[in-house]
């Protein structure tokens, strides 16, 4: 058998396996759906209501300066000076090598002189 036949052959088998493995999943799915169809589903009681996660304020008291404490200001300003003096990291350098056409083999192979 050449080599061509033989990948063609590996790739149908292979293909076959993924679908058929595919469908008895399909077939696992679709039986359990038939067996716990029957099943009763929990009740919420009539009373229960839809409760939102969090409640918004329709009018937000405005906070003036004076009501913030002092070592509140001064932890925010520790934190914020800690921040910026982080140093970011930078990606690495890269650098672009073109060879001009009929360039000799040593060169083209990454021993540049």
């Amino acid at each position: 058998m050449s080599e061509f036949l033989q990948a063609v052959n590996v790739t149908i088998l292979g293909m076959g396996l993924v679908f058929a493995s595919l469908g008895l999943l399909m077939l696992i799915i679709m039986g359990l759906l038939w067996a716990l169809r029957g099943q009763p589903r929990p009740q919420r009681p009539a009373d229960a209501r839809p409760v939102a996660p969090f409640q918004l304020d329709p009018e937000p008291e405005a906070s003036s300066p004076a009501e913030v404490p002092g070592e509140v200001v001064a932890a925010i300003a520790v934190a914020l000076a800690t921040w910026k003096g982080q140093e970011t990291t930078r990606p690495p350098q890269t650098s672009v090598v073109t060879f001009t056409p009929g360039a000799p083999g040593w060169r083209a192979l990454g021993r540049l002189s």
